[in-house]
């Protein structure tokens, strides 16, 4: 027979563990639709480069910095038209991914080139304001250096407020 403490106590971990389950649930959604947009993206890598015009524009305010991850680079807000070269094109040596925080809603494409101006590929935003991840371990190989050039596919002018450079 079973005390009226331990019904109780019996009810209250079926709630429990029935909101704990919920709640998974709905993570499990959020990061199943995170992925598709990263696949999504990912799949506009392209091989031939957009042309731009020779509009001039560089942005950079740190110095690279080592990490647990690595070595990263930290820049500011900056805005812009056409497009913008990281750092003033400089070139950062095995390029692995970038974190980039838009406030608009244009689409931003990050071309990579080497050092020799080669150029290795894109990778293509979503048209939201929000912390967008840019991967380029499937254009980049390894043992080389990347310079990052930012297009705003978009007409109007493309703002950022912040982002990180992962590279080394």
């Amino acid at each position: 027979m079973i005390l009226k403490g331990e019904f109780l106590s019996k009810v209250l971990v079926i709630g429990f563990t029935s909101i704990i389950l919920l709640i998974i649930g709905f993570s499990s959604d959020v990061e199943a639709s995170s992925m598709d947009d990263v696949e999504e993206l990912n799949a506009t890598v392209i091989d031939e480069p957009q042309k731009v015009s020779n509009e001039p524009g560089t942005f950079a305010n740190a110095d690279p910095e080592p990490g647990y991850y690595g070595t990263y680079y930290d820049f500011g807000k900056t805005s812009f038209s056409n497009y913008v070269w990281v750092r003033g094109g400089y070139a950062f040596y095995n390029l692995d991914s970038m974190d980039l925080e838009k406030l608009d809603t244009n689409q931003i494409s990050a071309m990579v080139y080497d050092t020799s101006g080669r150029y290795y590929g894109k990778v293509v935003s979503a048209r939201r304001a929000t912390w967008q991840n840019f991967n380029f371990s499937l254009i980049a190989p390894t043992g080389r250096s990347y310079k990052i050039k930012l297009v705003n596919n978009d007409g109007g002018t493309a703002d950022i407020l912040q982002g990180t450079i992962y590279y080394n």
